[in-house]
């Protein structure tokens, strides 16, 4: 009985933590910034892409 009464005390102790302590321990993990999120520009292919190499011939 005396184990769940101190179980009992750490978790109120813990869910009256603030957000910051939580985050530190892991209890509630943090969102990101949805301001500071960067988006990749798209793929483009580059204007000579249908251009095949010239192939060299040694004039062995």
């Amino acid at each position: 009985m005396k184990k769940l009464v101190i179980i009992f005390g750490i978790l109120a102790f813990v869910a009256a933590c603030s957000t910051k302590a939580q985050e530190d321990l892991g209890i509630q993990k943090k969102a990101p910034d949805e301001t500071q999120i960067k988006t990749n520009p798209s793929l483009t292919l580059p204007p000579d892409f249908d251009t095949t190499p010239v192939s060299v011939r040694s004039g062995g």
